[in-house]
């Protein structure tokens, strides 16, 4: 292919990128965090200052993208930012771009993680009304998303997950993850795995577990990766208690904690509760469980015996009860239909009657 000839005519006002940027950074990032970056650079190079809301309204995004772009970059090391007493923004202080330190295997960019950013990060999620950014994008924010050959990978290995082709709602689920949430289609497909590999094939499941990333300032596989290391070999054995097998997913997580933590109930009451709700129901199983849990909490159960206690108790108020049939019939019995007078009828001198002629 023939090269092209680039010139250029330079004017007065002149904005410098880093070459650096533009051949380890730019490629990774999204529409939103690159005109943000570019847009900063502009003002230092006329002396200019902004605010989160100036700059919202020069790209007609929410704040809160803006945001989003902003801590983006800090993770990267691109830039600095400071905050107010409230945890509000009030300074930002770009930093000279330098090649991204790889790890060994040369696979992907190590970026360390920012605790504060972190923070920050999930105290904005909070205010965000997700269903509302989900259901925002247009038919042409969609075709244009389609239109990247990363996500169109993307697409065929989430059918190829998910056993199906993808409706249009669960492909505006996954814009929304690309755009609302900033997640990469590297993160993405993880999320798809970790919630699959768990059991999870509900885009609406998928859709929180990637809501609970964001809000926990995730933004790569190695980040999303650390979440597992959170469960203990307890998770691991109530989740087996249940019959599952992987990755106990973030809400799980919670419930075990709720058990473990706030009810302090030894592990094997929580077994006991496991068995009972696996001979009653294939579904909603934590659920179910965390009904069990919750009852023996409030009623003291520390041991099995006091299970056995609560169990005999159980069957002696039955037992004190009238059986349904009895009760039913009593009632029947009873009825102003019953109440009608009945008379003895010799049921052969009737037929006999009938048959004579």
């Amino acid at each position: 292919m023939k090269s092209l000839s680039i010139t250029s005519e330079q004017d007065c006002g002149v904005t410098l990128l880093s070459n650096i940027f533009i051949d380890y950074y730019m490629k990774d990032a999204n529409d939103a965090q690159i005109k943000v970056y570019l847009y900063l650079l502009r003002m230092i190079a006329s002396g200019q200052d902004t605010d989160i809301s100036m700059i919202a309204d020069v790209f007609n995004h929410t704040e809160k993208d803006i945001i989003r772009s902003l801590i983006y970059w800090e993770q990267l090391h691109l830039l600095t930012l400071s905050y107010d007493v409230a945890h509000n923004i009030n300074g930002i202080q770009l930093t000279a771009p330098s090649r991204p330190c790889r790890d060994k295997q040369d696979e992907e960019v190590t970026i360390p993680e920012s605790r504060q950013v972190q923070q920050v990060a999930a105290a904005v999620a909070k205010t965000i009304d997700y269903e509302m950014l989900r259901n925002s994008y247009t038919l042409d924010d969609l075709k244009s998303f389609k239109s990247d050959p990363e996500v169109t990978c993307l697409i065929m290995v989430a059918e190829q997950y998910i056993g199906r082709p993808l409706s249009s709602s669960e492909l505006r689920t996954l814009l929304f993850f690309h755009r609302g949430l900033s997640f990469t289609t590297e993160l993405t497909d993880y999320l798809l795995q970790f919630c699959i590999e768990g059991g999870q094939k509900s885009f609406h499941y998928i859709e929180k577990t990637a809501i609970n990333w964001f809000e926990q300032g995730i933004t790569t596989v190695e980040q999303a990766k650390g979440i597992h290391h959170k469960a203990d070999d307890n998770a691991y054995r109530i989740l087996s208690f249940l019959g599952r097998k992987g990755e106990p997913a973030p809400q799980e997580l919670e419930i075990i904690d709720r058990w473990l933590k706030t009810y302090k109930l030894p592990i094997a009451i929580i077994e006991e509760a496991c068995n009972r709700t696996v001979l009653a129901t294939a579904n909603n199983r934590f659920s179910y469980a965390d009904s069990i849990l919750k009852e023996w909490f409030l009623k003291g159960v520390r041991t099995k015996e006091d299970i056995a206690a609560l169990d005999q108790k159980y069957r002696d108020s039955k037992q004190n009860m009238p059986p349904k049939r009895v009760a039913a019939r009593s009632a029947y019995d009873n009825s102003a239909f019953c109440r009608i007078e009945k008379r003895d009828y010799d049921l052969d001198a009737v037929v006999k009657a009938l048959t004579v002629n």
